[in-house]
């Protein structure tokens, strides 16, 4: 046994042998995610060698499934493009080294052309169809397009061109077929109206019968149709800072509170800042203390002084309580032999450290809620005597409940006799 590896959680499983056949790539899926992130499952990638005796599983920074993997035609390396959208595509060595990074972007696909030279990260199926065409020795973008419902794709063997189609069964309308250039150039397109593509695909040809060229610029005033290939150098735009969108004076010089999605741009990576590339450092941190606007001058003392509402009822309370002191204050003379209310504080403050003694409720009002208490229980009493007469079964304490019905009527009329006699 050259190399093994165990995966505890997988329901299929793919085998990419490397043209060399010296290593292989293992991409385990399930149908289900166990953590719910995801309702296509899981996926892991892992890398076996026997040569370099090295089984691993390969690390990525970006949580998410992977898409697709491949190896180049000569072996001398895979592309990986992983994560949730908008997902990083990332070139490793043959030890499976991570080496480039191409960033982000809205792309399910990866396909190197019959040379190895060149290669393209597409996003086609359920995504817009847009597609990147990268030199691979240069690590340069040297084009993009758009092709929108793409089904079948396939490079020619002198690695120069790129067929794009739209095929039956895959979509019964639209159907058609364009050539692209590697640089993002429309070439040629073919709409076939009510008519089907079944299949297209380029001649075959042997790759070594083509010698390895550059990418060749752009031509001036190239039909493009819905392409927009173009050139670019990534080493020319490192360090350009890039227009931004409108943030207001407070939030500038300062990063973003939040972002929808994780934007990473195309660079060289090792092992160290590739592993690490996946943790963002840069979250917002409220400031400490607070921003003085200008022309407007800010009072911290303003802020902890109580609002007008509860000023006002706190003067409400302290007046009631005030004056039931005064109320009970015992009296007491004076020198002139007249009698005067001991308060316990001046200007009809209360004095916390003084027991405050409950205010009495006048007789009247006491008996008319006794009264009103009374009735309610008359009324209730009058609907448990319909429910019975209606046979509907009480329980005992609602029999014992009609029981007190003369006790309660003599009760209110010595309560209305003693309203009568404190009226007059």
């Amino acid at each position: 046994v050259l190399s093994s590896q165990s995966s505890f959680r997988a329901d299929d499983c793919i085998f990419k042998w490397s043209p060399t056949g010296k290593a292989v790539l293992a991409m385990t899926s399930t149908t289900t995610d166990a953590t719910g992130k995801s309702y296509y499952g899981e996926s892991v990638l892992y890398y076996m060698c026997g040569d370099l005796n090295r089984d691993q599983r390969v690390d990525l920074p970006k949580e998410g499934p992977v898409h697709d993997v491949q190896w180049a035609p000569d072996g001398r390396g895979f592309v990986v493009v992983y994560g949730y959208m908008p997902a990083r595509a990332t070139l490793f060595s043959a030890a499976c080294e991570p080496l480039f990074d191409f960033g982000t972007g809205s792309r399910n696909v990866v396909s190197f052309s019959p040379g190895g030279r060149f290669l393209a990260l597409a996003g086609f199926g359920n995504l817009a169809g847009r597609v990147e065409f990268w030199d691979k020795k240069t690590r340069t973008l040297v084009g993009e397009s758009s092709m929108s419902c793409t089904t079948a794709f396939s490079w020619s063997p002198c690695s120069r061109f790129f067929l794009s189609a739209t095929t039956f069964p895959r979509l019964r309308v639209d159907n058609c077929y364009k050539v692209f250039k590697h640089n993002g150039e429309l070439l040629y397109e073919k709409q076939l109206g009510t008519d089907h593509v079944y299949q297209a695909k380029f001649r075959p040809a042997p790759a070594s019968k083509f010698e390895d060229r550059p990418a060749s610029p752009k031509r001036e005033n190239a039909p493009l149709g819905n392409g927009s290939g173009r050139m670019i150098d990534l080493s020319s735009v490192v360090g350009t800072k890039k227009s931004e969108p409108y943030r207001p004076p407070g939030m500038r010089d300062r990063p973003a509170a939040f972002s929808l999605h994780e934007k990473a741009e195309a660079r060289p990576v090792d092992a160290r800042t590739f592993r690490a590339s996946g943790k963002s450092n840069d979250k917002y941190v409220p400031p400490k203390t607070q921003k003085v606007i200008p022309g407007a001058e800010y009072l911290l003392e303003e802020s902890t002084k109580p609002s007008k509402n509860a000023a006002k009822n706190r003067k409400k309370k302290e007046a009631k309580k005030a004056a039931a002191v005064s109320a009970d204050a015992p009296e007491e003379p004076n020198g002139n032999g007249n009698a005067e209310i001991v308060s316990s504080s001046a200007h009809g403050k209360v004095n916390s450290e003084q027991p405050q003694q409950k205010v009495e409720a006048n007789p009247a009002e006491a008996a008319q809620k006794r009264l009103k208490a009374l009735n309610k229980k008359m009324r209730q009493i009058s609907s448990l005597k319909e429910d019975k007469q209606a046979g509907k079964a009480l329980d005992p304490d609602q029999i014992a409940k009609i029981g007190q019905e003369s006790d309660i009527q003599a009760e209110i009329n010595k309560v209305e006799a003693e309203l009568k006699t404190l009226s007059c």
